[in-house]
């Protein structure tokens, strides 16, 4: 399982926040850089901790994350 972030779509971690907020396991923190738009973006902590419980991809209004599976990256 694997999570990515485009990080030219995200509006940040201090702007919106909203994967933090959703993950269970709080996988998502500061990266300490910028995108092209000045927004702060996140960072996966640690990709085995993930879940794949989607709340993230679901939840952030940019479209900005994707959780990429075994099965789904099979099938593409």
């Amino acid at each position: 399982m694997s999570v990515y972030i485009d990080v030219e779509a995200c509006k940040g971690i201090e702007d919106c926040a909203i994967c933090s907020f959703v993950c269970p396991v709080n996988l998502f923190v500061s990266s300490g850089l910028f995108n092209t738009r000045g927004y702060l973006v996140p960072q996966v902590s640690d990709q085995k901790k993930c879940t794949g419980c989607g709340n993230c991809m679901i939840s952030c209004p940019d479209m900005a994350i994707v959780i990429e599976t075994e099965e789904n990256r099979d099938a593409g």
